[in-house]
């Protein structure tokens, strides 16, 4: 729990992005807590980046809490405004 509460307070708010070598995580954080998403890059030529959007149903912190629809549908328009503003090519929007 510690390092939930250590990685929250050092993530800035909204979205970011830490890789580490092929993979990393898209994190979203607001006032409640945040929400991270596994991405790794692509070995196919359409997206530059694979993420794993769609199975992710409940915030990484608070521990267990759901996401609801709407907050998914506004993570998502976040999360694609973010790669899309940073020339970002990714599976999302099929999700």
């Amino acid at each position: 729990m510690e390092n939930l509460m250590e990685l929250y307070r050092n993530l800035p708010s909204g979205v970011s992005l830490l890789m580490h070598g092929r993979y990393g995580y898209l994190y979203y954080k607001n006032e409640i807590g945040y929400v991270e998403y596994y991405v790794e890059l692509s070995g196919v030529p359409q997206y530059q980046f694979l993420i794993w959007f769609h199975d992710i149903t409940t915030w990484a912190f608070p521990l267990n809490k759901s996401i609801s629809t709407h907050e998914k549908n506004y993570i998502k328009a976040l999360l694609i405004d973010f790669l899309e503003g940073n020339g970002i090519s990714s599976n999302i929007h099929q999700q």
